[in-house]
């Protein structure tokens, strides 16, 4: 049920088509809905029908959301920028070949690897990533630790001695953010599951994996290979919310 919609003209002028009226009586409020008629002598207000209990639920819901969006609060938004708040950001690090810089021995090395849909969210000087096979997201969508060195197992990133961006959690630092993950030298896993590769994956095995993709030359990150993380897209966003 759409409770308002917007009548376009030339100019672009919102004409009124529905109207919500409260109406009180001794047995309390009921609200009813009024279809919007323009006239020659203005906008006429037509006869009303009770909103079911339904239509009231989804009011509720569409004032709520917009009063978590005046407080600050992430709400998802679309297939990119998932989530946007006064301070925090989440969104999606589409699946791309790409080099993957590891501190490996005595000297960076660099291998040119398929890196998976990455969920990514910022606050600040803090980085949360996480691991998608999808790239249709809704809030209900089940993510997976991410297969990266570095990243801790409740989804958080050790910067290490890497830069943040100074904009922190506003849209003009995705790229700054991005760069932290690609352009960084992984050197050890925080986390035994980054992989599924056995009970637990060591910082040689993790390596490994990679190095084997590499010398495959594959295009795609192998999605058997994730371990689900017991996050949905929600959970994620309301951890990178504080």
């Amino acid at each position: 049920m759409s409770l308002f919609s917007v009548a376009k003209t030339e100019i672009d002028t919102p004409k009124p088509v529905m109207a919500l009226i409260v109406n009180k009586s001794r047995a309390g409020l009921a609200i009813t809905r009024h279809v919007v008629s323009e006239t020659a002598s203005g906008p006429l207000i037509g006869a009303g029908t009770n909103l079911a209990t339904s239509d009231l639920m989804e009011l509720t819901d569409i004032l709520r959301n917009d009063a978590d969006s005046r407080q600050g609060k992430l709400q998802l938004l679309d297939r990119r920028i998932l989530a946007k708040s006064a301070s925090e950001i989440v969104w999606l690090m589409p699946a791309a070949v790409r080099p993957m810089w590891f501190r490996h021995g005595s000297k960076p090395v660099a291998l040119n690897v398929p890196w998976p849909n990455l969920i990514v969210g910022a606050r600040k000087w803090a980085l949360w990533v996480a691991a998608v096979k999808t790239t249709r997201i809704t809030g209900n969508t089940r993510l997976f630790h991410s297969p990266l060195m570095n990243i801790y197992a409740n989804c958080s990133v050790c910067l290490g001695s890497a830069t943040p961006p100074r904009e922190g959690g506003e849209i003009a630092a995705i790229a700054g953010w991005e760069s932290v993950l690609t352009d960084t030298l992984f050197a050890h896993t925080n986390h035994n599951r980054t992989l599924a590769l056995g009970d637990a994956v060591s910082t040689s095995e993790h390596f490994a994996f990679w190095q084997s993709l590499a010398k495959q030359k594959a295009r795609k990150f192998p999605h058997d290979k994730l371990v689900p993380c017991h996050l949905t897209v929600s959970a994620f966003m309301r951890s990178v919310g504080g």
